[in-house]
């Protein structure tokens, strides 16, 4: 590839500030917002495997195992060796990177794209509010956005260059979607299915295709497919260290197919996605949208369809992309179960139609006449996207008006924390201060994450105290009489203590969901003593 001072101006100087801006979003202050229930319990899962080096999948809950062993890399890096040595950014530096890697595998169709339309999309996925959002949570669904997008690209890559080491690339992709989220199944089919109508769209005559099917050997197929199924069975299995997590990454299907009808908690309308994306507005009076990627998007399928008649194989490249995104959203608004960040997969395939629209909308039109008014209203989304991205990212991440905050970790838990922290620090107890929690369904997450150092704490969902009581008890207010029966009635005479509350003021571990705490009298009186001294 020639570096001509043409192409340093016009595309890798831009590339560049692109790449700076996506990494500036997504690196930044990640310790910013409290950790997430799920990310969380992924924590703690891979405070196990980074202690103990051992990884048991699960087939009823946690997803695959790619984001717990990939974390090792950043850990290692960072010297961290045990649960309590990790810290937020450690953890979520891991889909960070995945989201800045769906940028830089933008690069690897320049041929197939263009320069034009690869700055255009690498420009939205850099300021993208929502991308930008779950690229900073430590959870699986950025990691497998950017597998699916590697696997497409790896695919294309092979079309055109007929090199063996893409189809390995392939089935390592399309592997390493699976050991991310079995759900992943559903984007395979539906890439497949995209796949298909887009060759009986670009080859009219049953012999063409047949002539073009013919091209390709079946060994491809195998050779993809093997690769795809070591990769997975590699990480199920823990690498061949539990060989059980192998069959069970497949029946783990029969509990999915029962969380898509019967989540009350997690069922939506079928627009919950396109609501989200359109128009959310706060208390405050901020609009929360991301509708002109959405206005974009419609027009780059209407141009794909407008210019269906071309014999290029990167307009089929992009169809291919604009089939995917539709039927993928088709099938997730359909299905009852619905999540903020489960948008990711098509959402991604809406801002490359959009790129695709905006490029053919200012190549059709050469009158400023037409452009003026288009130009005008990208900058003013452009703005208004930057401007969400800091609101949501880093002024209020965790507020129940972010519209991409779902049943999130308030900022109490940092005062419920600290309060912990300042009562083992004044009673000279440290980390051996004995915490009782007791939530009902074991709903009390983060706290195992935030308590982590603590050796001494008991996770409960239902109320029985060992003997002698936990000197600080955090509860569900639903618990509140049996606690206090366990407190005042159960125990014997001259075991018993007096219990005082922890908190002065009403306190939430997440929105709606109370937290009460009891510290023992004599512990509290003694903390109040050192902390008005």
């Amino acid at each position: 590839m020639k570096f001509k001072s043409s192409n340093i101006i016009k595309f890798y100087i831009p590339a560049l500030i692109i790449l700076l801006i996506s990494a500036l979003f997504r690196f930044s202050c990640l310790t910013l917002r409290p950790m997430h229930t799920d990310e969380a319990v992924h924590a703690v899962k891979f405070g196990a495997l980074l202690e103990e080096g051992i990884y048991r999948y699960d087939k009823n809950e946690y997803h695959g195992p790619t984001l717990n062993y990939f974390t090792l890399v950043p850990a290692l890096l960072k010297a961290r060796k045990t649960l309590g040595s990790l810290d937020e950014s450690t953890l979520r530096i891991v889909p960070a990177c995945a989201g800045l890697g769906l940028i830089l595998l933008l690069f690897l169709l320049i041929n197939g794209f263009g320069r034009k339309l690869i700055i255009a999309v690498a420009s939205i996925t850099a300021i993208s509010p929502l991308l930008i959002f779950y690229s900073r949570y430590y959870i699986q669904e950025t990691l497998l956005v950017f597998f699916i997008f590697g696997s497409i690209v790896s695919v294309y890559r092979f079309i055109m260059t007929r090199k063996i080491g893409w189809l390995i690339f392939t089935g390592i992709f399309l592997g390493l979607m699976h050991a991310t989220k079995e759900t992943a199944l559903i984007n395979f089919l539906l890439m497949i299915a995209a796949f298909c109508l887009t060759l009986f769209i670009r080859f009219k005559k049953t012999v063409e295709l047949k002539k073009y099917l013919q091209s390709f050997s079946s060994w491809y197929i195998i050779l993809v497919a093997g690769t795809a199924m070591i990769i997975s069975a590699l990480f199920y299995s823990s690498f061949f260290s539990n060989l059980r997590g192998i069959p069970d990454s497949l029946t783990t299907y029969e509990v999915y197919l029962g969380k898509a009808g019967s989540n009350d908690i997690h069922n939506h309308p079928w627009y919950y996605y396109l609501q989200l994306l359109s128009f959310s507005k706060s208390p405050s009076g901020m609009v929360w949208s991301e509708l002109w990627i959405v206005i974009a998007a419609c027009f780059g399928f209407y141009f794909l369809i407008r210019n269906r008649n071309t014999n290029s194989v990167h307009y089929y490249l992009i169809l291919f992309i604009g089939i995917y995104t539709i039927l993928l959203l088709l099938l997730y608004s359909a299905i009852p179960y619905k999540t903020p960040w489960n948008m990711l997969g098509f959402y991604h395939g809406l801002i490359i139609l959009a790129g695709y629209g905006i490029i053919q909308f200012f190549t059709d039109n050469k009158k400023m006449v037409a452009k003026i008014p288009a130009i005008i209203f990208l900058l003013a989304g452009s703005f208004h996207l930057l401007a969400q991205v800091y609101i949501l990212n880093f002024k209020t991440p965790s507020d129940p008006d972010n519209p991409y905050v779902y049943a999130h970790t308030g900022n109490d838990i940092y005062k419920i924390v600290t309060r912990i922290d300042s009562v083992a620090f004044m009673s000279y107890q440290g980390n051996n201060l004995p915490v009782e929690i007791i939530f009902p369904g074991h709903d009390y997450w983060p706290l195992p994450w935030y308590l982590r150092n603590y050796q001494n704490v008991g996770y409960r969902d239902s109320v029985y105290f060992s003997q002698p009581i936990a000197t600080i008890i955090l509860a569900s207010p639903a618990f509140e009489k049996e606690i206090i029966s366990g407190l005042y009635e159960i125990p014997p005479p001259g075991k018993r203590y007096l219990y005082l509350p922890l908190f002065e003021h009403y306190t939430e571990l997440r929105p709606m969901v109370e937290i009460r705490g009891y510290i023992r009298k004599d512990i509290w009186d003694n903390y109040t003593m050192f902390r008005n001294n």
